[in-house]
């Protein structure tokens, strides 16, 4: 025993001194390289002290990766893994739709992303990232819609694509509409902040006075240490001693972010929260006697809301909310969205009806009706300001911004796109196109009738034989032949009598229920795996730019682009493959 134990030692001793052998070696290499992808860390990580100690530690045999070598294997495993997506991408994939938006870096250089969704046999909804790569200037609609397909050819989808889903941006729509075979569909999240825009020009003077005091609380706080933010639980119920003795909450305002109105509500719901926290600082600060206090008290005092202007954000949060709970369910990206919009925009359309007995601010600025515009006008310094006197002016002003996003929801969704109209057919929820207009009843089964006739496979006659052997030998049928009866009845039309299919319930999982019914409607089944696996929104590249954007840091500002793209590709895309397996 002791022996063995002499020779355990022996041999670990020899570890020690032995490096393994290379194919071992990359093994070891590339979990160091997918860790460093996985969990976006830079890569002087393979440089540091208590890296090379902890390797050691766990295996002296294994030499650690210098920043060459672990560039070099995640460079080799981006290659590796696009020849993966590509194999992936031939069998799993025969309709597809992408997102696509523009970004620039903080080091100021303009990228483009693109991600690819699609459905399998097997309904299941894939969502890849095709590349975030630099773009040169200009950023116009050709070189755009080049870009687009030169990415996509890498991967072999260049002929699979059919929708793209993009923002409202100019240069965006004449790339889609100079693309013969793709459609484009407006992202809709973007769209309904247009809405939300138009709507908010008729408060842009409360607009500021809000972002004033909000901007005052957070200059207060940084320079002084004073801050409101701390919440004392007193809007607790008394009988509830749970909630009072809960620990205080640390709230910080929130910066809003003019391109997306998501901030902007996000901020109002933060001030309404500091409501009495900015009255105890503006209390301490008139009770403070040095010149800066003074002088802060005097300013904070001068931008203090008054109670009807307390009411009015109490108002816009509650208008507001139903267009923020549209945004966040059309954002998803593992559940089918495109077949949710046209239902969604009618719920919005009858939420935003403004009270024809309630009197509507005027507006008379006729200026185009587009994104930078909008912006400006909120923003407007010199806005005239008219102090709120009563609830009557309230009302008033939430029914104008009703009426704004209500005018502007049929100027974007007055006639829904084509494939829209077929993915809200082809859900079985919504198959019944529940309160459509007549016309738009009858263009979605045009339109879904014209795919099933380009789809369908050669229906087989069903041959009816005559009962009697004597007619069958009868001189007439040995000259025409058995009689032939094509049948009328196709999947089409037992699809959509909600009787022999009835419609499903709000809970279903759509993407089970044809797999369950692709036997049944095996034509039908392509068409949907071409139009539910379509986005609602270009999310996804919004999304993607976050990763991009922690990936490229004020420390990491010289990571060039190409190994920006080749880190973020594999890791977004390991779901579906992983080169470093």
């Amino acid at each position: 025993m002791e022996k063995k134990s002499e020779q355990l030692k022996v041999d670990e001793q020899f570890k020690k001194v032995t490096p393994y052998k290379e194919p071992l070696q990359q093994k070891l290499r590339n979990g160091v390289a997918d860790w460093i992808v996985t969990d976006g860390l830079p890569f002087n990580t393979v440089r540091g002290k208590g890296f090379k100690r902890m390797i050691n530690n766990i295996n002296p045999a294994f030499i650690p990766p210098c920043y060459a070598t672990l560039k070099r294997d995640i460079g080799c495993g981006y290659k590796t893994a696009v020849e993966l997506m590509k194999s992936y991408v031939e069998e799993t994939c025969i309709y597809a739709s992408i997102t696509t938006d523009l970004w620039t870096s903080r080091a100021k250089t303009g990228y483009i992303g693109i991600t690819c969704h699609w459905l399998t046999q097997e309904m299941k909804l894939c969502d890849i990232l095709v590349c975030v790569e630099k773009i040169s200037h200009p950023h116009t609609g050709t070189h755009i819609r080049e870009t687009i397909q030169e990415k996509l050819k890498v991967l072999g989808l260049e002929k699979k694509v059919n929708v793209a889903v993009t923002d409202n941006g100019s240069n965006m729509v004449k790339a889609i509409n100079e693309w013969d075979g793709v459609s484009r569909v407006a992202c809709s999240a973007h769209t309904l902040q247009l809405c939300v825009l138009k709507g908010l020009k008729q408060i842009k003077p409360y607009l500021q006075r809000y972002a004033k005091l909000n901007q005052q609380e957070e200059r207060i706080a940084n320079e002084t240490g004073l801050s409101p933010s701390v919440e004392n639980n007193e809007n607790a119920d008394e009988n509830n001693q749970h909630e009072k003795n809960k620990p205080l909450k640390i709230l910080r305002t929130i910066t809003e972010v003019p391109t997306r109105w998501g901030s902007k509500l996000a901020f109002w719901k933060r001030l309404k929260e500091l409501k009495k926290p900015i009255n105890r600082l503006c209390v301490t600060l008139g009770l403070e006697t040095d010149y800066e206090a003074r002088k802060d008290y005097q300013r904070l005092t001068a931008l203090m809301l008054s109670d009807f202007e307390w009411k009015l954000l109490d108002k816009l949060i509650e208008t507001l909310t139903p267009i923020e709970s549209a945004t966040q369910f059309l954002g998803g990206q593992k559940y089918c969205t495109l077949s949710l919009i046209f239902s969604s925009i009618q719920i919005l359309k009858f939420d935003y009806t403004p009270d024809p007995n309630i009197s509507v601010n005027s507006d008379e600025n006729n200026e185009e009706n587009n994104e930078e515009n909008l912006h400006l006008e909120i923003e407007d310094e010199f806005a005239e300001y008219l102090p709120l006197s009563s609830d009557d002016d309230i009302n008033s002003i939430i029914n104008s911004i009703k009426k704004g996003i209500y005018d502007t929801l049929f100027e974007y969704w007055n006639i829904p796109p084509n494939s829209t109209l077929l993915a809200s057919l082809l859900d079985p929820r919504s198959k019944t196109m529940y309160g459509w207009s007549y016309e738009l009843q009858k263009l979605a089964k045009l339109l879904l009738n014209a795919e099933y006739e380009e789809y369908k496979d050669n229906d087989i006659p069903i041959q009816i034989y005559p009962l009697s052997q004597s007619q069958s030998q009868s001189f007439s049928s040995r000259i025409f032949g058995p009689q032939i009866h094509l049948s009328t009845d196709n999947e089409l039309t037992r699809y959509l009598d909600n009787f022999r299919t009835p419609q499903a319930s709000p809970n279903t999982d759509i993407f089970k229920w044809w797999i369950d019914n692709r036997e049944k409607f095996p034509t039908l089944f392509k068409v949907a795996r071409k139009y539910l696996g379509i986005l609602a929104t270009s999310v996804p590249s919004e999304r993607l730019f976050s990763d991009a954007g922690n990936q490229i840091t004020s420390e990491r500002n010289r990571l060039k682009a190409e190994t920006v793209n080749e880190i973020l590709f594999l890791k977004r895309n390991m779901e579906y493959i992983n080169p470093f397996k």
